[in-house]
């Protein structure tokens, strides 16, 4: 029976976290593990950033652009806010004819509808502390060339308005 003990108490060092067998194979297999994780976070950061600036590399622009776009007319302490602002009388505007547009619906085009003043459309919004330039219509057109454009959420859509 004490040579049973003794072989039982042999397995149980052999077994135990200060040996030598076990902590040789668990230490290697957590840092090959670990290796792994590591390898496979950086590898997938890297194909990230890559894919943003390769596949996106216009809307990279647009974001670190974005201060150029506008100009600051007051002190240069203020910031632009596109939200506070006001609405100011443009003899420029309207910039189209609605009943000439094919996409406007019957109901929402005012002047064929029988309104007789336009004045409603020389309205624009003029930001607080910046001036907001009208869109180069050509410029615009050629980078949306051989492009896909899908308008969501349109407001021109007929599902819009109805109930």
């Amino acid at each position: 029976m004490s040579s049973f003990n003794r072989s039982v108490s042999f397995k149980q060092r052999a077994a135990n976290v200060g040996s030598p067998r076990f902590s040789r194979k668990t230490w290697g297999s957590r840092m090959f593990r670990a290796l792994i994780t590591i390898g496979s976070l950086f590898s997938f950061f890297l194909a990230i950033g890559c894919g943003y600036v390769y596949v996106l590399p216009n809307l990279t622009l647009a974001f670190h652009n974005n201060e150029s776009r506008f100009s600051n007319t007051n002190s240069s302490t203020s910031a632009c806010d596109v939200f506070n602002g006001n609405w100011v009388l443009d003899d420029s505007y309207p910039l189209y004819n609605a009943s000439d547009c094919p996409f406007v619906e019957q109901g929402f085009n005012c002047l064929a509808n029988g309104r007789m003043d336009d004045d409603y459309l020389k309205w624009r919004w003029r930001p607080k502390n910046c001036d907001i330039p009208k869109v180069n219509v050509q410029r615009a057109l050629e980078a949306l060339r051989n492009k896909r454009v899908v308008f969501v959420g349109d407001s021109m859509s007929r599902t819009q308005w109805s109930l």
